[in-house]
């Protein structure tokens, strides 16, 4: 798949990056501009979108330093019929875009409407827009998936690949919407819901372009400078680097 962003000669490239003020993607813009990409960031309000803006280095409005156009887009909920064909369609030619935007946390009050509907629904409103309005350009779009859509902890696999899902008898739709099962367990079963639409997506339309999932770990490192880590006297990280943080401050104790 060619990369268009950096070459000299060539238009630059546009990139469309759902979950903007999210930690992975704040790592993912960081690196789209390295490489000479314009990007269009999605966020929940203008408040975040603006903080995205404000965090790059001698941003001037939406131009970063090495003179790649960044620009920001509210979708308030990515769960909604349509939610991204404002931006998709405003944004026209995109060459790529990476969904990051799903929730990731392990305590949800409404486990279907806090994170299964966002998670599935988010990403499939976002493959039917992307092939709706901007199948002409589109080269590729990038899930940000999970180890936890694919691994089976009760029955390890020696090798996990496409064809590796948790069982449906420890990982279902019943369990997962319960108010009173664990939020790992939520969180599990909206990257694994979430990545199969995806692909039944893929199976079912002729595309032009062609759909990568990443299912990555945890996702240690340095704090993007978008983040807003403090919130009322609280220090917030990302999820898995509150592992670390939890560590540190002797709330594993008992455990170690």
């Amino acid at each position: 798949m060619p990369m268009l962003g950096g070459i000299p000669g060539h238009p630059k490239s546009k990139v469309l990056l759902t979950g903007g003020t999210g930690f992975i993607a704040s790592h993912i813009l960081d690196h789209l501009l390295e490489c000479g990409f314009d990007v269009i960031v999605t966020a929940r309000s203008q408040a975040k979108g603006e903080r995205v803006l404000a965090s790059i280095a001698n941003a001037s409005n939406v131009v970063n330093s090495v003179g790649c156009k960044v620009t920001y887009a509210v979708v308030e909920n990515i769960a909604e019929d349509g939610a991204f064909d404002e931006v998709i369609k405003t944004n026209l030619p995109l060459h790529y875009c990476i969904h990051t935007a799903s929730p990731c946390q392990f305590s949800f009050s409404d486990p279907v409407n806090d994170c299964l509907l966002p998670a599935i629904n988010g990403t499939v409103s976002l493959l039917s827009s992307l092939q709706e309005y901007a199948s002409s350009s589109l080269l590729r779009a990038v899930l940000t998936s999970s180890s936890a859509a694919i691994l089976n902890p009760p029955n390890h696999r020696p090798v996990y690949d496409e064809s590796s899902w948790p069982d449906d008898q420890t990982l279902n739709w019943d369990l997962a919407a319960d108010p009173n099962a664990p939020g790992d367990t939520t969180y599990r079963a909206s990257k694994k819901f979430a990545e199969q639409a995806a692909w039944e997506f893929v199976e079912e339309n002729e595309l032009s372009w062609d759909l990568a999932t990443i299912n990555n770990t945890y996702t240690f490192g340095p704090l993007p400078r978008s983040l807003d880590v403090k919130n009322a006297g609280e220090f917030k990280v990302n999820t898995s680097n509150e592992r670390i943080a939890d560590c540190l401050t002797g709330k594993w104790s008992q455990a170690i």
